[in-house]
Order: structure tokens, then C-alpha cells, then sequence
């Protein structure tokens, strides 16, 4: 019963991330204006159908992947462990060794890739830039200078995320 309960998971983490989760094909339901809005509260009985709709639609979709899981190992010779560890030697082996030799030497010759082509906004597609976490240099430096110059604390060299300074006003006193 666990691995029935295993393919059903694996199925419907499928069914979600990769085939729209309880959307259909067509948004049926969206129009005819049965389905809920966004952030729509009240208690509709078309609402409460379209709902009805969409689990069936997962669960439709989820039980689709259980019958071809099911179906593969059907159909498909059972591999013994030898058979398997051959394989991987022979093959998989070697061909992952010449895919990292290939990387290697097309990355030491400096040829392009997709980030060097392909720009979007002026940033290649592999610049991440996480803002939200980090601070203008100038902005730490004014903020050093401001504790500085009210009270020392105890660890004052280390410097926290704009959202979480503690303002000389909003500090908890004693």
C-alpha cells in the first residue's frame, strides 16, 4: 500500500508542477463565471461546483500517472542488479566523463554561451540579483556611522538587513 501511496504523490506533485494542477485544458468554468474571483469570500453554489470540478480534474490527472507508472513497469523487462550496475559502468560512466571533458574545454576556450547571447534588460540570464537582501554599500556606511555615533552595542560591527535595524527611536528599552 506505500508504494501505491508513493506513486500517487509522485503523480500529483506531476500533476501540479508540470500538467496545471486543477485547471483544465479550457477554463471552462471561468467562463461561465462559475468559479470564484480572486479573493472573492462569499459561498456560491456555482463557485463550490467549480471547486468540486478542479479536485476531480487532479485527481483525474493524478490518476493518469499512477496508470503510467503502472503501465512502464508492466511492459518493461525487470532489470537485475547486474544488468543495472553493467550499464551504468559501460555506459553512463564514460558518457558522463566526456560530457565534463567537453564542459571543460569549451569553457577554456571561452566560446559563447546562451548567457553571453541572449541578454534581457542588459543582464545575462545567469546575473541573479537578490536586492530585497542586499544593502547599498553606501547605505551600510551611513548606518555604521549613525550607530557610531548614538551609543555603541555590544556588536556593532555586524550590520543587518535595512528591514531589521533597529532605529535609535524604535529600540526596546530595559
Amino acid at each position: 500500500m506505500a508504494e501505491y501511496g508513493s506513486m500517487f504523490l509522485v503523480s500529483g506533485l506531476a500533476a501540479i508542477l508540470f500538467f496545471g494542477g486543477w485547471n483544465g485544458p479550457i477554463p471552462i468554468f471561468h467562463m461561465l463565471g462559475w468559479a470564484y474571483e480572486q479573493g472573492e469570500t462569499t459561498w456560491r453554489v456555482t463557485g463550490y461546483l467549480a471547486q468540486v470540478a478542479g479536485v476531480l480534474n487532479f485527481l483525474l490527472k493524478a490518476t493518469a500517472g499512477i496508470t503510467v507508472m503502472m503501465w512502464v513497469r508492466w511492459t518493461l523487462p525487470r532489470l537485475r542488479i547486474d544488468q543495472v550496475m553493467t550499464t551504468c559502468l559501460k555506459y553512463c560512466v564514460p558518457l558522463a566523463a566526456i560530457c565534463f571533458v567537453g564542459t571543460m574545454f569549451w569553457k577554456l576556450n571561452e566560446w559563447p554561451t546562451i548567457n553571453n547571447v541572449a541578454r534581457l534588460g542588459g543582464k545575462t540570464l545567469a546575473d541573479v540579483r537578490e536586492d530585497w537582501v542586499l544593502e547599498p554599500k553606501d547605505e551600510v556606511l551611513n548606518m555604521k556611522d549613525e550607530k557610531a555615533s548614538t551609543k555603541s552595542e555590544p556588536h556593532a560591527s555586524t550590520v543587518r538587513p535595512s528591514s531589521f535595524v533597529l532605529r535609535p527611536s524604535q529600540e526596546a528599552s530595559p
